[in-house]
């Protein structure tokens, strides 16, 4: 199930309980997330702006979420699937 939806508890247990309920298994971030309760995590490349930070550190984030198991797409990704 895909949801567009926002959660505003700051509980990771919390969030995984919620989104196991609602049977969602695929989730696109706009941000750093942790990436570990083995959902499939999308990072939202085009949709993040890095504050105060140089292009290589950005960079650096963005292979640290890819690491973590992570998909970096663009939002075109989204609004075609």
């Amino acid at each position: 199930m895909k949801a567009k939806y926002v959660f505003r508890n700051k509980s990771s247990i919390g969030l995984e309980l919620h989104l196991n309920q609602k049977s969602i298994t695929v989730i696109y971030i706009a941000g750093l997330a942790a990436c570990l309760l083995g959902f499939n995590i999308f990072g939202i490349k085009d949709a993040v702006r890095g504050v105060d930070l140089n292009p290589e550190e950005i960079q650096r984030a963005f292979e640290e979420i890819k690491n973590a198991g992570a998909k970096i797409v663009e939002s075109s990704f989204i609004l075609e699937n």
